[in-house]
């Protein structure tokens, strides 16, 4: 049930996301990645080395970023992993659109995904999905000016309260944040919103559309009995045209920060 709000500045691009998780789940922080350098993202550990990707990396010099979020859906072990979408986006020297329609056209390899696109060297985003109108998916480039939202549902479902208010608070935060420090500790706090269950803990699936962040739970009516899942890390993305931000906070409450000078 991951949850991303974003906005394209004049010169780059301020996101936020939260990746709900099993903890038991293996995953390295963002670093740059030993086997492919030229990425700074998260790794995933959990599939086979040749499988390994992310839910959200970049590629800093070339000012190309890329997420997936998942469908809630019962997931089939036949397909393919999920993550590898965003690591061969950012290795690869494809513009953003025909990346996307390669992915479009493998889409029944994999679970459902939606997938996002930047390259801010264009101004572009691109969102690709398999689970669209009619369950043959989508693909189409992002012109919207404000705050985008999206959770575990497609891009222009307006039906999740979360996304909705989590869009309207973002916007707030971009307004009235004075310096960057303050940027990330306001959207840090947008990124904590339990919604309803401040006071009590989600009791089934539906109930997790209603909270940015989602509790610790275990044996949620609905979510496999898997250990312990809630929100695992907030990620907050800073990029101007001179420096990329980095601000990681783990579920244990700290936040680590990194600076790149592009």
């Amino acid at each position: 049930m991951c949850i991303v709000f974003w906005k394209l500045l004049d010169d780059g691009l301020v996101l936020a996301f939260n990746r709900d998780e099993y903890f038991a789940r293996p995953t390295l922080g963002f670093h740059y990645w030993p086997s492919h350098p030229t990425i700074l993202a998260p790794q995933d550990l959990h599939p086979p080395p040749s499988q390994r990707g992310t839910y959200l990396g970049t590629a800093p010099h070339s000012k190309r970023l890329a997420f997936l979020t998942n469908f809630r859906e019962p997931p089939s072990p036949a397909k393919q992993s999920r993550g590898p979408l965003v690591r061969d986006y950012l290795l690869t020297s494809k513009p953003a659109l025909d990346y996307a329609q390669s992915v479009y056209e493998q889409r029944h390899q994999y679970n459902g995904f939606n997938l996002v696109l930047f390259d801010l060297d264009k101004r572009q985003v691109v969102y690709v999905t398999n689970r669209g109108y009619g369950g043959e998916g989508i693909v189409k480039v992002l012109v919207e000016s404000g705050v985008v939202g999206l959770s575990n549902s497609t891009i222009d479902d307006k039906t999740w309260p979360k996304v909705e208010q989590g869009k309207e608070a973002f916007a707030r935060v971009l307004e009235s944040s004075k310096g960057e420090q303050s940027l990330i500790s306001n959207l840090v706090q947008v990124m904590s919103d339990p919604g309803p269950f401040a006071t009590s803990l989600p009791q089934c699936l539906d109930d997790l559309q209603q909270c940015i962040y989602v509790p610790e739970l275990s044996n949620i009516g609905g979510l496999p009995s898997a250990g312990l899942y809630g929100t695992r890390t907030t990620d907050i993305i800073i990029l101007t045209a001179s420096q990329l931000t980095i601000a990681e906070r783990d579920h244990d409450g700290s936040i680590k920060t990194s600076k790149i000078n592009l």
